[in-house]
């Protein structure tokens, strides 16, 4: 595996940290301001002071994610690397897909798949 993609592991596990620790200025470290969410492969939202409220929504209720796929890495055509994990929170288990700038680490798209209700 290459450097840039253990950098990029060691990112996401540093990002899903601060996501447990409900640590928003670790999550803004983490996010280009350009930051790309995709939805079941539709656009969700351009840029990171858009999803913002959505972490602060999620620390409201003390939402966790765990990792319940083991994350890998891959470059991609651009450049660029590609981090593919399953997670689960209390109420959901989905599939997300982060896309990493390599000279800055910071995390350029998300793309959530997969989005199943655990019952």
């Amino acid at each position: 595996m290459s450097a840039a993609c253990d950098a990029a592991l060691s990112a996401l596990q540093r990002y899903l940290d601060a996501f447990n620790a409900e640590d928003l200025d670790g999550i803004i470290s983490h996010l280009d301001e350009n930051v790309e969410t995709f939805c079941n492969s539709e656009k969700a939202s351009t840029g990171r002071d858009v999803i913002l409220p959505s972490y602060s929504a999620d620390f409201v209720i003390h939402k966790r994610v765990k990792v319940i796929r083991p994350a890998e890495a891959k470059m991609d055509g651009d450049g660029n690397v590609r981090v593919y994990v399953g997670l689960s929170t209390q109420t959901h288990s989905l599939d997300v897909t982060y896309v990493y700038r390599i000279d800055d680490m910071k995390q350029i798209r998300h793309e959530i798949n997969n989005v199943k209700e655990i019952v």
